[in-house]
């Protein structure tokens, strides 16, 4: 049967996810801030990644060696994130997913992060363009975070939402934590047909 495409939705195909990857980073060494993983290449207009969480030995007071984030680089590669600030001398290992559909199932995919400043931000916001929210989905890809490292900081964790059409928000404690611990948060967004 010929492909033939209604409502952005390609028929003729005999499946709606095309590939799914699943990878681990492994930090083994605290001399690295960012380490990668080759994938098998993927159109980035129909692709997301999902970050899966990581694993580690380090002690509990060392929260920020703990931390990471995620992202899907470009069509082969995706990029893990650590803190740079925090030394550990046990492996970490970070988890990750990489879903790419058939051509027709998300209309649009964007990714970025959301910075917030220790002293000034219990939530900050990132713009993107226009999704429907009622067919949009926004994902968590982790975070890092300055300072974290005495095991008592909420501000090292986040979560997100799609505030409205353009707008991602992402929240974090306030309380009991040092006022100057920086956080970055990784965010994609991806809108169905």
């Amino acid at each position: 049967m010929p492909q033939m495409s209604i409502g952005g939705l390609v028929l003729g195909t005999n499946q709606v996810i095309k590939a799914v990857q699943y990878g681990s980073i492994n930090f083994t060494d605290d001399a690295f801030l960012t380490l990668t993983d080759t994938i098998n290449t993927v159109d980035l207009d129909n692709t997301y990644i999902i970050f899966l969480g990581a694993t580690t030995n380090v002690a509990a007071e060392n929260l920020g060696v703990s931390l990471f984030r995620v992202e899907l680089t470009n069509a082969t590669t995706v990029t893990a994130y650590r803190y740079e600030g925090d030394a550990f001398t046990d492996d970490l290992t970070v988890q990750y997913c990489v879903v790419e559909f058939m051509p027709g199932v998300l209309k649009s995919v964007q990714a970025g992060t959301i910075f917030m400043n220790g002293a000034q931000h219990a939530s900050n916001t990132a713009t993107i363009n226009s999704v429907n929210t009622t067919k949009s989905v926004v994902y968590h890809l982790g975070e890092i975070a300055a300072g974290a490292a005495t095991g008592t900081e909420p501000q090292a964790y986040t979560n997100l939402t799609l505030t409205n059409a353009t707008t991602i928000t992402a929240f974090r404690g306030s309380a009991g934590g040092s006022s100057t611990d920086d956080t970055t948060v990784g965010y994609i967004v991806t809108e169905y047909y």
